[in-house]
Parts: structure tokens; C-alpha cells; sequence
């Protein structure tokens, strides 16, 4: 039976006297057979790129790749679910976050947007200490139209934040001279603005307590770069002005810098833990102003879970200590039975001082101060003994 050539149909020619037979009529039909076979090659390759190359068991998943990770220089592609799953494992067998680059494919990356105005015009403080880390999101923002200001120090990007006063600040935790949680505490202290936490720490408890102490929003490493522009550009919709107290407080006697967290009394440098200092300062902002308990573990605490009345007083104890020392006195920090703390500066000091001295003089007596309330508003009430 006369065979045909696969390529152009026609007849095979005579098969030879020794070797194989023919397969192809003649040249032409053998290289245009091979030009088949190496598209058929590149279309089977490129379909299995677009499929989830994990293996489960021994059995491929198969699904279709939304994305790549990259380790060491080799990509794999894989889909959604299997992209969690594989990040997770990768972590917890001790891969560093840093060093995993997830990228989307091809076919599910966004069409690049462009510049907006809003994004030229929004100022972002980077708090990071990783170089290649903080050079890559610094440079990719800034490609995006942002406009990037990157520290490497938690003190620099409190000073830098102070100076620049931006719209979004995006901290990592783990930074070489304060605790990123620590930073976070100062900057509610100081300011509303919104601060977006990209850590490589993904506990439920790290995620719980940032958020709790004040982030507007938890980035675990490794993250997408599409994903970080959007969760910025989500601080920006529909908020007000960004409150900024004034870095110094200063009533004459104590002063108070809350970007270096440094404090003075009469000119006299006052050392002070972290703890104090918020303690302190919390008080100070509201000269005068009886905070509750409940704030103050707020605002000097990382969170205020179970009963901290204890915690507040042996804190306010030592404080008072290191200020009995110096010209500001441990009267400058008023207990209100029951309540809470004040801080009482020179101001609010003479003003008491006066005060109590006009009704000894009035009414021959010693007077002990109280706190009553009436209409929801705290108010001094003041009872004389005869």
C-alpha cells in the first residue's frame, strides 16, 4: 500500500535499498514538519506557564496562575489559593519575608493607570530600615506619582513626619532604635494622620495590637505593590485636615519634644522612660484637665485590656519621684480620687495658689479639693473645715 507524505499528501518516493524508511516527500515537507512541531512545543509550554506549577502530593494543581514567587532568582507561577499557602509555608520554615518577590502574571496585571492628581499631591513618610526593601517601595511610589520621604530610623521619621507633615506614613515594626509599636503609641499622641503598618510580622496578635493602638490599616510582607497604592489612595478619600500638635510643649518650666522624646524642667535635661514620657506628656497637653484612667492607659499603655489602676499608680509614683527632684515639684501631678490624674503647671498652679489663699482669708480655714460633677462636665468644688 503507497504511503503519503503527513505534510503535502503527495506519495512517498521508493523507500531505500538500506536505512529507514522515508517519512516526508522530499525536504521541504521534513523542515516545514519540523517548524510544526517546535509551534506545537511552544503553545504546549505556554499553556502550562498560565497553570498553578504546586504539586500537592504528587498531583499538580493545575489551576490557572494569577501570580509568581520569586526566590533566589527562580519564579514559580502559581494560583491564589496555592500563593497564600506557599508564602505561609516558606515563612514558618524560617524564609525571610524580605527576600520572596510576589509579582501578578502577565494577563491579571492592571493596565497602568495614570498619575493622578491626587497622587502627585500626596506626601508619604517610609518608615524603614531595610535597604532594599525601603529603595524599592521608594522608588516604585515615586514612579507612581507620590511623593516619598524614606527614614531608616523610628526618631528620623518622627522628626521627618513633624517637618513634612504628610498625608499617610507607612511604618515597619521592625526598626534599630525604638519598637514600631512604640513609634505608633508617639504619633497618636501627636497627630491623626494615617498610618499604614508593613510588617513581616503576620500574627493575629501583632495585627490586633497595631490596629488597636492606632493603625489605620496592616500590610503583612511580602505584599503587592498594586495592593499598597490602593490601601494608600483609601486614606485619601473623603478625610479632613491632618491634626498635628506642636512638637514642643513648653509652659515655662517644662518642655516637652515629642519628636525626640526628650524633656526638661527648668532647662534641666529630665530623664525619663518611654513610658513616662507618654505618661508625662499626655498629662501636660491637658494642663488642668483631669484624664481618666481609661484614657491614660489609652494613650501612655499599649492597650488598655483589664484593670490598670495599679499599673497607673506605681508609673505616676516613680514619675513624681524624678520630679520632686527638680523645680516643677511631685505636686505637679494631681491625684483625683476615684477619677484619675492632672497635671498642674506654673499657670494652673498660681491660679490654685491664689485661690486657696483668698477663701483662707475669707473664711479662716484650711480647704481641701474635690471633684463633683453636674450636666455630664467635671468642675472643682472646694469644702472649708471651720
Amino acid at each position: 500500500m503507497d504511503e503519503s507524505c503527513p505534510v503535502c499528501g503527495r506519495p512517498l518516493p521508493a523507500p531505500p535499498q538500506a536505512g529507514r524508511p522515508r517519512q516526508f516527500c522530499d525536504n521541504t515537507c521534513r523542515s516545514a514538519a519540523r517548524r510544526s512541531r517546535e509551534r506545537e512545543r511552544k503553545a504546549a509550554e505556554a499553556e502550562q506557564s498560565r497553570r498553578c506549577s504546586a504539586a500537592f502530593a504528587g498531583h499538580r494543581c493545575e489551576r490557572p496562575a494569577v501570580a509568581g514567587i520569586s526566590l533566589d532568582g527562580k519564579e514559580s507561577r502559581v494560583c491564589a489559593e496555592c500563593r497564600d499557602v506557599t508564602v505561609s509555608f516558606l515563612v514558618q520554615q524560617g524564609v525571610p519575608a524580605d527576600s520572596l518577590a510576589v509579582t501578578a502574571s502577565a494577563e491579571h496585571r492592571a493596565t497602568p493607570e495614570p498619575v493622578s492628581a491626587r497622587r502627585v499631591n500626596t506626601r508619604v513618610v517610609l518608615i524603614e530600615d531595610d535597604q532594599g526593601v525601603g529603595n524599592a517601595v521608594s522608588n516604585a511610589l515615586s514612579k507612581r506619582g507620590y511623593r516619598v520621604k524614606w527614614e531608616t530610623t523610628g526618631r528620623g521619621g518622627m522628626t521627618a513626619a513633624y517637618l513634612a507633615k504628610p498625608d499617610v506614613i507607612l511604618l515597619d515594626l521592625g526598626l534599630p532604635d525604638i519598637d514600631g509599636f512604640e513609634l505608633l503609641r508617639q504619633l497618636r499622641l501627636v497627630s491623626d494622620v494615617p498610618v499604614i503598618v508593613a510588617s513581616a510580622r503576620g500574627e493575629i496578635r501583632d495585627r490586633t495590637l497595631g490596629l488597636n493602638i492606632g493603625a489605620d490599616d496592616y500590610l503583612v510582607k511580602p505584599f503587592s505593590l498594586d495592593e499598597l497604592c490602593a490601601r494608600i489612595d483609601r486614606t485619601q478619600q473623603n478625610r479632613g485636615p491632618v491634626r498635628w500638635v506642636p512638637e514642643i510643649y513648653d509652659d515655662g518650666v517644662l518642655r516637652l519634644d515629642s519628636a525626640k522624646l526628650a524633656a526638661t524642667v527648668a532647662g534641666v535635661p529630665l530623664e525619663l522612660t518611654a513610658l513616662e514620657f507618654r505618661l508625662l506628656e499626655t498629662l501636660a497637653r491637658q494642663a488642668g484637665k483631669v484624664q481618666p484612667i481609661a484614657t491614660l492607659l489609652v494613650k501612655a499603655w499599649r492597650g488598655a485590656g483589664g484593670r490598670g489602676d495599679d499599673r497607673v499608680k506605681f508609673v505616676v509614683s516613680r514619675l513624681r519621684g524624678k520630679l520632686a527632684e527638680t523645680a516643677l515639684g511631685s505636686a505637679s501631678i494631681v491625684s483625683v480620687r476615684g477619677v484619675g490624674y492632672l497635671y498642674r503647671g506654673p499657670d494652673t498652679r498660681e491660679q490654685a495658689e491664689d485661690s486657696t489663699s483668698s477663701r483662707k482669708t475669707a473664711n479662716g480655714s484650711h480647704g481641701t479639693c474635690t471633684m463633683s460633677s453636674s450636666n455630664g462636665c467635671s468642675r472643682w468644688a472646694w469644702a472649708w473645715k471651720r
